[in-house]
């Protein structure tokens, strides 16, 4: 199964559909699983909001300079010993 909007918004009745029929299926997220699905392989979407969030305050937060902080975050990269920036 893939993870598209689609199978996404029609969870329940993909669920339904394939327990009635005793199909085994491998779900792409885990909220498919919490619906009555068989197993889930997939990204953890909850621990990949969690590690973005940790990468900005990391970047806000830079220990070797506000410059280098404050470049995360706008989305711009430091061009080292040119004293300019380019776009990421």
């Amino acid at each position: 199964m893939t993870g598209s909007p689609l199978t996404t918004f029609h969870r329940d009745l993909i669920v339904t559909l394939a327990a009635r029929q005793r199909l085994p299926a491998v779900y792409p997220y885990r909220f498919f699983v919490t619906g009555g699905g068989l197993i889930s392989y997939g990204p953890d979407l909850a621990d990949q909001y969690r590690g973005a969030a940790s990468y900005v305050d990391r970047g806000r937060h830079a220990e070797d300079g506000a410059e280098d902080g404050a470049a995360l975050c706008s989305g711009r990269l430091p061009l080292l010993g040119l004293g300019t920036s380019a776009p990421i």
